[in-house]
């Protein structure tokens, strides 16, 4: 299951990041371009970062960690991508449903390689 972990977590946090600026276009603009390359730094930090983390921690902490380097990625984002143009509120947006569906990930993949 270690294989496939980092693969469901990019599609998931990529799909995460593309329903919020889909859903919430009154408070950011991006395209899906842009929401693929975000959804693949902030998934391969949040990969490191959880296997540096969680083991350490509990999974609260690590969701917190998550909403973090989302919301500070997006912001990071809307400064360096020409054509993406997004608010604190969007970003905001985009690290909760991140850390909710980083909060399942952590309890299905890392809690499970943390037993082996």
């Amino acid at each position: 299951m270690q294989k496939y972990s980092f693969l469901i977590k990019l599609i998931v946090t990529i799909a995460a990041i593309w329903v919020v600026a889909f859903a919430y276009r009154p408070w950011g603009y991006m395209r899906f371009s842009h929401a693929v390359v975000l959804g693949v730094i902030v998934a391969i930090i949040g990969y490191f970062t959880d296997r540096a983390i969680v083991y350490r921690s509990n999974n609260y902490v690590a969701t917190a960690v998550d909403f973090l380097v989302a919301f500070t990625v997006v912001c990071v984002g809307d400064w360096l991508f020409w054509g993406m143009r997004v608010s604190l509120l969007f970003a905001v947006f985009v690290g909760i449903l991140v850390a909710a569906v980083e909060f399942f990930y952590h309890y299905q993949f890392v809690r499970e390689t943390k037993k082996a």
